[in-house]
C-alpha cells in the first residue's frame, strides 16, 4: 500500500461487534428518538424513518436532514 493511501474493507471483512446508531431529534418535545441496529441497509433506514412516523404526533411536520451515506441494500 502507498503512503497516504487509506486502508480498504474485503468482501469479507467482519464488524465484530460494531452498531450503526441512528437517531433524531425531536425539538418541539426536546427528546431523541433512537434505534441500534448490527447492520447499516437501506432497509434499516427506511425502519427507522418509519419509527420517527410512529413516534411524532400527526400534527407536526418533519424536517430529514441526513449525511450522504453509503447504505447496502
Amino acid at each position: 500500500m502507498l503512503p497516504g493511501t487509506p486502508a480498504r474493507a474485503t468482501h469479507n471483512y467482519l464488524r465484530h461487534g460494531t452498531l450503526d446508531l441512528f437517531a433524531a431529534l425531536d425539538v418541539a418535545r426536546g427528546t431523541v428518538i433512537t434505534d441500534l441496529r448490527a447492520t447499516h441497509t437501506t432497509d434499516e433506514f427506511v425502519r427507522f424513518l418509519n419509527k420517527i412516523n410512529r413516534e411524532v404526533p400527526e400534527d407536526l411536520d418533519v424536517c430529514n436532514v441526513a449525511p450522504t451515506a453509503r447504505l447496502k441494500s
